[in-house]
């Protein structure tokens, strides 16, 4: 059976000639660790009901609450990533709530009953930290006023900028990552407010492949980061380092209810604008 690999843990088209880098790579570090049939490329699109419950997966990384909640007993671990992006702190990150420059918003609480713009519901990057980071200090069903699902971090500085919404939630290596690659996206926005830290999203692999293939596995994406010669591609993506995930809680990711936000699409919103 053929391996599969995928990375899904960033919707930034920018960032795949980077993630292809790294996957070359990350092959020859399995291939030299005696791997066999291995891609040769990433799988894109994703098909994420398929590749993250392939028992032929070998490497992918994923939302961190997507890991947990999403496709609970489906994914193994192998990997915390460690970020070069203000926000992060070792294998933690944070979501930013971004803003026009004009805007008159201060702090978060002068967000109230505003439009909100989100890449997803199960995203810990963006939602799920500030959703949980609210409820902590106030009502939800009294703070949130309309929700746009935009798909994207692009996507949602996109809406905020264009005034369809009038804050996005965006992980802050997206944040960096965008500012430094794509800055005319970020021009005239700021950021307002940072959440508490989440986990950030983890390299993982199939539950059916053995410990030490994970181990193997590790070692050969440690290697790749670690290499001199990938310095430009892992400066590109971000990426400091990688730790074992296994003594970290994934589990106890926020998981709150959802049933008190009105849900626009982003069409629907902008004709409403």
């Amino acid at each position: 059976m053929h391996a599969l690999a995928g990375f899904a843990a960033f919707e930034l088209g920018f960032l795949r000639p980077a993630e292809d880098a790294l996957w070359q790579a990350v092959r020859g570090e399995l291939a030299a660790r005696g791997f066999q049939h291995l891609p040769a490329k990433l799988t894109r699109p994703i098909d994420e009901r398929r590749l993250w419950t392939h028992p032929a997966l070998l490497l992918g990384q994923i939302d961190a609450y997507r890991f947990a909640q999403v496709f609970p007993h489906c994914l193994a671990a192998v990997a915390a990533p460690h970020y070069d992006a203000p926000g992060c702190t070792g294998p933690y990150y944070r979501a930013f709530v971004v803003v026009r420059e004009e805007d008159q918003a201060t702090a978060w609480t002068a967000l109230e009953q505003r439009i909100a713009a989100v890449e997803g519901l199960d995203r810990l990057g963006s939602w799920r930290l500030f959703k949980a980071w609210v409820a902590a200090s106030a009502d939800p069903a009294a703070f949130f006023g309309r929700v746009m699902i935009s798909g994207g971090p692009v996507e949602s500085l996109v809406l905020v900028r264009s005034k369809a919404a009038d804050y996005a939630l965006v992980d802050c290596v997206s944040w960096a990552m965008v500012r430094e690659h794509q800055p005319a996206v970020a021009k005239g926005l700021r950021v307002v407010a940072e959440t508490d830290p989440g986990l950030a999203p983890p390299f993982v692999a199939s539950p059916m492949r053995d410990c030490d293939e994970r181990r193997q596995i590790y070692a050969a994406l440690a290697a790749a980061i670690a290499d001199p010669e990938n310095a430009a591609v892992v400066a590109k993506l971000r990426l400091k380092t990688v730790q074992p995930a296994e003594t970290l809680a994934y589990d106890a990711e926020p998981r709150p209810v959802e049933s008190t936000i009105t849900l626009l699409s982003a069409a629907r919103t902008q004709r409403e604008t």
